[in-house]
């Protein structure tokens, strides 16, 4: 079995890009702003991205889906529970963390932007950066190898053909549509930097707490176009991606003229600047 190189390296970049951005922004906002981007911000926004998603959503998830098991065949109730329940849990982790954070510390944007970078990231190494490494590590090992070396490295015949079935699947595909899931996580790191920022404001005073309503909203909409994929509604991977980062880049924009609106209001309360504001 023979991989096109140009698999390897459309997945290698999407790898690369799911692992390394939020390994290389936690560097580069750790060095530009010290003290004011703490790391434990990042820590917090990791563990709660995998509380708040991975177990209290997905318990959610099972409860819903066994009650409703159609839900997923109806576009339009499936899209609007899907994105809401993600923006509701999400957002309100968020925004009891960035709570806790600002009483302890107070601080800058940057304090938002390094738990931004915890909870986006660790949702881009989890869902797109772990199975990429695991593809990648797949096609390298069954590169060059023939059916019956398949068959005695895996076990049995049968998986050998159910490998062989699922690689083939990757390899006639075009080879530049692996490079979306890496694109896709760098978009969705942007937005979750952008919402942690509008948190970090009604979570310090600069803005009204009611902001986090906004935040889900904004985190429903840039999720519709992955909901209308899963469901089959929408099937054109650029068209798909062209949205999210419609989407997404309409919050950034948003988020930063609201940011240039209230960067110098003090906190509510008062709390001092942890360090250099971005």
């Amino acid at each position: 079995m023979e991989i096109p190189i140009s698999l390897f390296v459309c997945l290698g970049i999407s790898a690369a890009l799911a692992v390394g951005l939020p390994i290389v922004l936690a560097i580069y906002g750790k060095v530009r702003w010290r003290a004011a981007f703490p790391l434990r911000a990042a820590a917090l926004g990791a563990l709660s991205f995998v509380i708040a998603v991975l177990v209290l959503e997905s318990l959610l998830h099972s409860v819903v889906f066994s009650a409703f098991p159609t839900l997923s065949l109806r576009p339009i109730p499936y899209t609007l529970y899907g994105c809401l329940a993600a923006g509701l849990f999400e957002e309100t982790a968020r925004y009891l963390c960035l709570r806790l954070l600002c009483r302890r510390q107070g601080g800058s944007a940057a304090l938002g932007l390094a738990y931004g970078v915890g909870h986006g990231g660790i949702e881009s190494l989890l869902l797109a950066g772990a199975p990429l490494v695991s593809s990648l590590a797949t096609l390298a090992a069954v590169n060059g190898k023939t059916d019956a070396q398949l068959a005695a490295l895996l076990g049995g015949q049968d998986m050998a053909d159910t490998l062989r079935s699922q690689v083939e699947a990757l390899s006639t595909a075009p080879a530049w549509q692996n490079l979306l899931g890496g694109y896709e996580r760098a978009v969705a790191l942007a937005l979750h930097l952008a919402l942690s920022v509008l948190v970090w404001m009604a979570a310090s005073g600069r803005l009204p707490r009611w902001f986090v309503f906004v935040a889900m909203g904004l985190h429903a909409l840039a999720n519709v176009p992955a909901a209308l994929v899963q469901c089959g509604v929408l099937s054109n991977p650029l068209l798909a991606e062209g949205l999210i980062t419609l989407a997404s880049g309409l919050a950034v924009w948003y988020v930063s003229a609201l940011y240039a609106k209230c960067r110098t209001l003090p906190a509510a309360g008062g709390a001092a600047g942890g360090g250099q504001a971005p």
